[in-house]
């Protein structure tokens, strides 16, 4: 009897131990085979879609895109390759963990595909 009624009252600290917290937060790395300059990068920030906050610091980028908080950095910088990593912070909207990933998919590649349009010298990269 002493075990169940331990058991009993030892069940729900466990259970509030064990609840899953969806972070909503995602960090990505991609790259382009060509030299992407800072005013490019911020060039086509500032024509992207919903995008609005700006905040600009060399190489660094902060804004708003989609109610989704963005910070970007540009990395390595070659005259054939330019890094960047995009991490995109949702934690503050009340989104299902698939459908967050889902969008945030959606939205670094059609970014990739902005930076790809607007800073590439060649066409059809």
């Amino acid at each position: 009897m002493n075990r169940l009624l331990l058991l009993v009252l030892l069940l729900p600290i466990f259970i509030v131990g064990c609840e899953i917290e969806n972070d909503n937060r995602i960090g990505l790395g991609m790259k382009v085979d060509f030299l992407v300059t800072s005013e490019c990068m911020k060039s086509t920030i500032e024509h992207t879609q919903n995008t609005q906050n700006l905040i600009t610091n060399d190489s660094s980028f902060s804004f708003e895109l989609d109610e989704y908080e963005v910070n970007l950095t540009m990395y390595v910088q070659t005259d054939i390759k330019t890094s960047f990593e995009i991490d995109i912070d949702g934690q503050h909207l009340d989104e299902d963990i698939g459908v967050f990933y889902r969008k945030t998919d959606a939205l670094a590649k059609a970014f990739k595909n902005s930076i790809i349009k607007h800073c590439s010298n060649k066409s059809g990269i």
